[in-house]
Order: C-alpha cells, then structure tokens, then sequence
C-alpha cells in the first residue's frame, strides 16, 4: 500500500523593510534595534530599500558579525540614504513655494514643471515593486514586507488647482494584489502621519501662504488594499518604532494550513476559500 507523503511546511522567514519616507525619522534607529532584539532568528533573511538603493542581508551574511554590530552599520546607511536620497525632493519643494512668492512673466509655466518633477519624483514604480516580488517569489518559507510610507503634503498654489487631481503612483493597485499574492508575500503597510512641520523640521514652511495638497491617501488607499490581499495589516502611526513592533507581532503568531485542491487548474485569478473558526475571540487573516 502506498502511503501519501505529508508535505512538510517551509518555516524559514524572509523580511523585506521598505522606507519610502521623506525624511529621517530617529524612530528607525529603534525599529532596526528591535528587529534585531525581538524578531531576528537565525535562519532568516533581510532586505531593505531606501529611497536610494536596496541591500539584502542572507542567512550566511547575517552569521559573518554580531548582530549589534549589524544593526549599527544599517543604521548609518540608512540615515544617509534617505537624507541624500530625499535632498532633490526638498529642493524642488522650495523651489515651488520660491516661484510662488515671486512675480514673474512666466511664472506658471516654472510652477507647473517643477511641480511635475516633484510629483515624478515621488511616483511609486510598479517595475520597482514586481522586481521586490520576483527577489523574494522563489524564498522558502514566509515572506513579509513592511511598507512605511510618510504621510505626504506638497505645496499648490490656488493657480494650479488641477494638479491636484494627478494620481499620486504609477502602478496598477489591482495587478500589484495578484503579483504579491502569486508570491505568497504578506505586506504590512505602515502609513506615518506625523504633522508636516514636525516630521520635516522645514521651520520655512510656517510662515508661506502657499496652500499645502495631501497626496496621500491614494497610496494609502492603494496599499490597505494590498495589505488586506495579501494577509497583512494596515497601521496608522507617528511612531515608526511602534508601528513595526504591531505589525511583526501580527506577523508572529500563525497557524499555517494548507491543501491540495481537486482538479487543480492555474488560471491566475483569486479564488475563494472559507476557513471558520468557534469562538469570537478570534480574526482570520490571509
């Protein structure tokens, strides 16, 4: 008699931080501490982007040095990728409210082309998140990301009302769920709501007329969605540090279930499945 062989489940963890913040928050220096003291196990992976470059922290480069020390030189990076990697951004910023306090014959036209390099900037590239999808995709194991995105507010003057109506990313929401999906990636999305003056410390803001725009709540629409896909949690905070000490706990206590359908056909569409549970105690996520 043939005896089926159980599948044994893959429980190594791979973890994907992305900083998509415009500027440094001192929070990160306890959120990488945390990690390291409260989340890291041997056997996982790290990787993370800054706004200017990504770095991945295997298994075997994790072992090479102690994980304080680690935990210093990420750090230090990551300070000084978003600093250098958000200078053009606060530049173009300026700028925008300069012009606006000027006089000028061809005023507008200045306005609108450094208002669109600043909303090009900031655009989210859903070639940037499928490659995060496709580095990860073959990883046994878990697989979780952890957006942070800071809430974002950029001047507009009453003259440019329209650009207001721009869309703030230029990914497909809807082809990014399946992608990550496919991917078995579980995504976190912090959404940092720090007040604007507070979080930039830009003190040349106070005193300008110009009226600010927030840009944000399509990504943070776009991403609630996605987190909700794929199994994740959305967090609404000013704090960094605590808003990723939520959503890893979130991600530590799980049962994983797991089946073989009948007549399995890829059709590469969602497919509904229903897990109960007694008691009211409990939430599923998925």
């Amino acid at each position: 008699m043939e005896i089926e062989k159980i599948p044994v489940p893959q429980v190594s963890r791979c973890f994907v931080l992305i900083f998509e913040v415009i500027n440094w928050l001192p929070r990160i220096n306890d959120l990488i501490d945390y990690f390291f003291k409260e989340v890291y196990q041997p056997g996982d992976e790290l990787l993370i982007a800054t706004p200017v470059k990504s770095y991945e922290l295997s298994e075997k480069a994790l072992n090479k040095m102690p994980e304080e020390q680690i935990g210093v030189q990420l750090k230090k990076l990551l300070r000084e990728d978003i600093i250098k990697g958000n200078r053009e951004y606060q530049n173009l910023v300026r700028d925008i409210i300069s012009f606006n306090d000027i006089e000028s014959f061809n005023k507008r036209a200045l306005i609108e082309d450094l208002y669109r390099r600043l909303r090009d900037y900031k655009y989210f590239d859903e070639q940037k998140l499928q490659n995060f999808s496709n580095a990860i995709k073959l990883k046994e194991g878990q697989k979780h990301i952890f957006l942070f995105y800071q809430k974002e507010e950029i001047p507009v003057p009453a003259s440019l009302d329209e650009f207001k109506k721009m869309k703030s990313f230029s990914f497909d929401a809807d082809k990014i769920k399946q992608i990550f999906a496919d991917s078995e990636i579980t995504t976190h999305f912090i959404f940092l709501n720090k007040d604007l003056v507070e979080k930039t410390g830009v003190e040349w803001m106070r005193g300008s007329q110009t009226p600010m725009a927030d840009v944000s709540m399509e990504v943070f629409s776009a991403f609630h969605e996605i987190a909700k896909t794929t199994g994740g949690e959305t967090f609404v905070s000013a704090n960094a540090s605590l808003a990723f000490k939520q959503a890893s706990a979130a991600s530590e206590n799980y049962y994983l279930l797991y089946y073989t359908p009948k007549d399995y056909k890829a059709d590469n569409r969602f497919h509904k499945i229903e897990v109960k549970i007694k008691g009211g105690k409990f939430r599923i996520t998925h």
